[in-house]
């Protein structure tokens, strides 16, 4: 038994241990803002670190909810997967965009030695599938536009070229997928969301939607050429005269300009079919004179 002078002191050393400040749990590391996150994303593209920067983002965008934040983000994703590491890579993909239109075969061989400089670059996937769709390669275009996807999954002129390429291709419920990964309602390249839409009703024979569609689309342009076309392809697929039809788009794609092409950059199949459907002319007034 412990003395009661021995239990006082003990008691005593008892109540100043448990006087003493228990240490500070350590603090949890700070939550990494979205802002964080962009300043991550745009050392790494300093580093020439395309796909580590867009990816941080593409993470970012999946959880992120806040509409402020999710526009920045895209802003960036966007910035950092298109810009050019090397003047030469540049050089070359500016050569191509001067030989688009009259060249196409020879834009896609400057874009695809600027995109051996620099993989990944949104920039030239994009030129490329544009390129591509002109020429008709639908398949090549859905792949390159794919490639380009992995890197910025929310690009919608990639989402439009892939949906026009695998529409083109004549899988159109493939293409309607891609469409329903883009805002079509609000998004600036609508118009060329509708017209691929249009196309795919075509190709499904719901000629009467697409025709209603197509009256629409007319009117809030009626310059596109595009339009026409499809319409005499309806009209052909009805039995009904496409004449007049096939005229207004061989017009309209005689007439067009730099400008006009500038205009029209989101259909790189603007007028493709003009002298399949002038032959069609020809034997459409060959038989109303015989």
């Amino acid at each position: 038994m412990l003395k009661p002078s021995k239990v006082a002191s003990l008691l005593v050393t008892v109540s100043l241990v448990s006087a003493r400040p228990c240490p500070a749990a350590p603090a949890a590391p700070a939550r990494e803002t979205y802002k964080d996150l962009i300043t991550a994303a745009q050392n790494l593209s300093l580093q020439k670190d395309r796909l580590q920067a867009t990816q941080i983002l593409t993470r970012a965008l999946q959880k992120e909810k806040s509409l402020a934040a999710r526009k920045e983000l895209l802003t960036s994703l966007g910035e950092l997967s298109e810009v050019f590491y090397t003047e030469k890579a540049q050089h070359l993909f500016e050569l191509g965009e001067s030989l688009r239109f009259d060249q196409p075969a020879l834009a896609l061989e400057r874009y695809s030695e600027s995109l051996k400089l620099e993989p990944g670059n949104i920039s030239v996937l994009r030129a490329m599938a544009r390129a591509q769709l002109a020429l008709g390669a639908c398949d090549r275009v859905s792949e390159t536009a794919a490639q380009g996807l992995e890197l910025n999954p929310y690009s919608e002129e990639l989402l439009l070229l892939r949906a026009q390429a695998l529409s083109c291709l004549f899988k159109t419920k493939d293409s309607k997928l891609v469409l329903d990964k883009a805002d079509t309602k609000k998004s600036p390249l609508r118009f060329y969301f509708e017209a691929v839409k249009i196309q795919n009703l075509v190709f499904e024979d719901k000629l009467g939607m697409a025709e209603e569609d197509l009256k629409k689309l007319i009117e809030q342009d009626p310059a596109f050429p595009e339009s026409y076309y499809w319409m005499g392809q309806i009209k052909m697929k009805q039995k009904a005269e496409p004449l007049e039809w096939n005229q207004k788009y061989v017009r309209l794609c005689q007439a067009l300009t730099p400008a006009t092409r500038r205009k029209y950059v989101n259909e790189p199949r603007l007028c493709l079919e003009r002298k399949n459907v002038e032959q069609q002319i020809e034997q459409l007034q060959t038989g109303e004179s015989t």
